[in-house]
Parts: structure tokens; sequence; C-alpha cells
């Protein structure tokens, strides 16, 4: 006599009673649990970041210094595109820059591995020294950078 076990079974009708259940945000889509991004941390999908490095730069025979960003995120998929912005400067002497990074998902069908992308971004520079530039995705700070170099 063969024994079978219930277990994958159950685990799997489970799984998608939970992902489909009201107020869930994860949906059944062609037969397949699509999970929504980032919604354990405020529409945020980075699961990680490191890595993170910022400087400012006057390009030669410019009067206008950028800030640059870069590190690395890991997301649940590969794919995705990343725009930043600037967000509140304090008032301190040299002030703290806020910037915001919005993930957005690949559409249709991709593989579900984990990703991990480089960022690499440039704003006009509101001063010409920082002291910290924080970066946030959703409502989580995923990186501080508190050592802002210079680039003449």
């Amino acid at each position: 006599m063969r024994e079978t076990s219930m277990v994958p079974a159950a685990l799997g009708a489970l799984l998608l009673a939970f992902a489909t259940a009201p107020g869930n945000h994860a949906a059944a889509e062609g037969g397949s649990i699509q999970e929504a991004s980032g919604s354990a941390n405020g529409g945020c999908p980075v699961l990680e970041s490191a890595d993170w490095i910022a400087w400012v730069a006057s390009p030669p025979g410019s009067s206008v210094p950028s800030l640059h960003l870069a590190g690395q995120v890991v997301l649940p998929t590969p794919g995705f595109t990343v725009q930043g912005r600037l967000a509140a400067l304090d008032r301190r002497q040299p002030p703290s820059q806020r910037v915001v990074l919005d993930f957005m998902a690949p559409s249709g069908v991709v593989t579900q591995v984990l990703s991990t992308e480089d960022v690499q971004l440039s704003f006009p520079a509101l001063a010409n020294t920082y002291r910290s530039v924080i970066v946030v995705c959703g409502d989580t700070t995923i990186g501080e950078i508190t050592e802002v170099g210079t680039m003449r």
C-alpha cells in the first residue's frame, strides 16, 4: 500500500486562500499568484540595499554643481525601473538632503528571482556640501550617507 501526503496540496490551498483574501495585497492572475510589490514597507519593493555613496561634482565650465547617488538594491524580480526625486532639504549647515526613490514594477510575466540592481542617479545640487544624504523608498529609509564627497 502506498502512502501519500496531503501536506503540499493543503499548503497550496492555504496559500491561495491567503493570497486572494479581501484586503490582502496579492491577487491571483492567470492561475498564478502575483505579490504586490512593497506592501510591507509603504510600497517599496526593495528587500535589501547596500553600498550607498554620494558626492557633489562641479563640472568644468558649469556654475551648477550636481549631486550624484549610487548604491545597490535587491528587488523581488528583474526589470524594475527607478526614478529619483529630491525631497526635503533641512536647514542645518551643511544641510541633509532626502532623496526619494520610486520603483516601477515590470509589466507582463517576469521570472520570480531576487535581482541585485545598481542604482545611479544625479540631480542639481541644492548645496555645495552636504552633512548627509538620506535615501528613502516608500515610508522606509533604505540608506544614509554621512560622508558626502566633493569632486571639483
